[in-house]
């Protein structure tokens, strides 16, 4: 898991408020296991093992209300693999510089930059 920032903004958000909370604190959770680009992999159990290991709540559950209120993105990639994203996710959060770039493949409305830095059309010196 990685350290996240929570505003005071998330307790004054009404649409979230509207949610049970379990899923609102599922919500945050999700921020902390979600990699620098707000994508994760999509595994209830294994969620709910890290985020509720004393619990006993149905995070598949909450990750679906989560979704039809907007707040995340299921997906499947081409792969198979089942993955989340977090759409507001860079609105609200500034991840390291240093944290390990996002392997896991983007949702189709995932516009974020790629985190590869690449030389394009680098003239050469012509000075000498």
């Amino acid at each position: 898991m990685r350290t996240r920032y929570l505003k005071p903004g998330f307790f004054e958000n009404e649409e979230l408020a509207g949610l049970p909370a379990l899923a609102r604190l599922l919500y945050a959770g999700l921020w902390l296991i979600a990699d620098k680009k707000g994508r994760f992999r999509d595994r209830p159990a294994r969620i709910k093992g890290e985020l509720f290991p004393y619990d006993n709540t149905n995070v598949e559950r909450h990750l679906k209300q989560l979704a039809d209120a907007g707040f995340i993105k299921r997906y499947t990639a081409e792969d198979g693999q089942r993955l989340g994203w977090i759409p507001t996710f860079l609105t609200h959060q500034r991840p390291h510089p240093h944290e390990p770039v996002s392997t896991l493949p983007r949702h189709t409305d995932d516009q974020s930059p790629d985190d590869d830095i690449t030389l394009t059309q680098l003239e050469p010196d012509n000075a000498g």
